[in-house]
């Protein structure tokens, strides 16, 4: 995914940003961001194929979708040096 855009980040890929510690966020923080930097998973909800399996009805859709636009966040860095969860 990072290769096929040309991203320079594609031999040592990582996420642009962090996330903020609101509290008693810490743990979950560490299993987001584990997530967010497992490159397949992460290229799957940044490409949006995501969008060709998921029943906008299915319980998991808000879910899903929530997951993929903070993936967006911390990759794309648009939002700073860290985001609040």
């Amino acid at each position: 995914w990072l290769r096929s855009v040309g991203d320079p980040r594609a031999q040592n890929p990582r996420a642009l940003v962090g996330m903020a510690n609101i509290g008693n966020t810490c743990f979950m923080n560490s299993c987001i961001q584990c997530l967010s930097n497992t490159v397949p998973l992460s290229g799957y909800f940044m490409s949006e194929r995501f969008h060709k399996e998921l029943a906008a009805q299915s319980r998991g859709a808000q879910l899903t979708e929530d997951y993929a636009a903070l993936t967006r966040d911390l990759w794309e860095g648009k939002k700073g040096g860290s985001i609040n969860p």
